[in-house]
């Protein structure tokens, strides 16, 4: 009900939404075992241009939202990042998140630096 006591379903419908909503968070924040809010170090990889080295450095992710598949991170720099959790794990723990090690190799080439 409004405040002319008029039934008012948008009202309604946008109160139960933002509680399922809630419920849906708190569920995957138990089973995943983060919390929106929490602030996590991811390690990002980045290739220098000219040799082809790998650059790694930590970075701060602040956790946004938790879907089913995937987590919300907000970076430092302010670039949203949506990564899956399998994914997440891989990037805390400093990994790539291709399945595969990239240690001392250029993109695109599996042979690995002679």
């Amino acid at each position: 009900m409004n405040k002319e006591k008029y039934k008012d379903p948008t009202a309604e419908y946008a109160i139960a939404e933002a509680e399922k909503w809630e419920r849906q968070q708190k569920q995957l924040e138990e089973k995943h075992g983060i919390k929106r809010g929490d602030v996590i170090q991811i390690i990002q990889t980045s290739y220098a241009s000219g040799d082809g080295k790998i650059i790694t450095k930590k970075v701060k992710a602040r956790i946004k939202a938790l879907y089913p598949h995937v987590v919300q991170l907000q970076l430092s720099n302010g670039i949203t990042r949506s990564p899956t959790y399998w994914e997440l794990e891989r990037l805390k723990a400093g990994g790539g998140t291709d399945g595969q090690g990239h240690s001392g190799t250029i993109p695109g080439d599996k042979r690995g630096n002679p």
